[in-house]
């Protein structure tokens, strides 16, 4: 995980391997299937990567890692301080100080 350990992770961290990030574990309620990014790091207290969830790429993100199940779910966007503007895949439910989102991921983009 580099030099520095995900505060916002709920779950076990695996090892990292092949110079790519995995791991697995439940945040909220749902469990995260397979995770690799190219990059990783924590700053302000807050995570942030780029890489690829699954099949989905995903361009940036920062704040609270979003929970998900079947490790399908592609996001677009910021969260935290800043709204998510798109979602596909299942349904995600997450909360926190800052941010609170349900509702049913795929079809329906949330925007708020």
């Amino acid at each position: 995980m580099g030099k520095y350990p995900i505060k916002a992770l709920w779950g076990s961290i695996l090892s990292r391997s092949s110079g790519e990030v995995s791991y697995q574990g439940v945040l909220g309620k749902y469990p995260i299937k397979e995770f690799w990014g190219s990059s990783l790091s924590r700053s302000s207290g807050e995570v942030s990567y780029q890489g690829v969830l699954g099949k989905y790429p995903i361009k940036e993100f920062w704040g609270t890692i979003l929970s998900m199940s079947y490790g399908e779910v592609c996001y677009q966007g910021v969260l935290g301080k800043y709204p998510i503007k798109e979602f596909w895949g299942s349904i995600l439910s997450m909360s926190s100080g800052e941010v609170s989102y349900q509702g049913v991921l795929g079809k329906y983009p949330i925007n708020e």
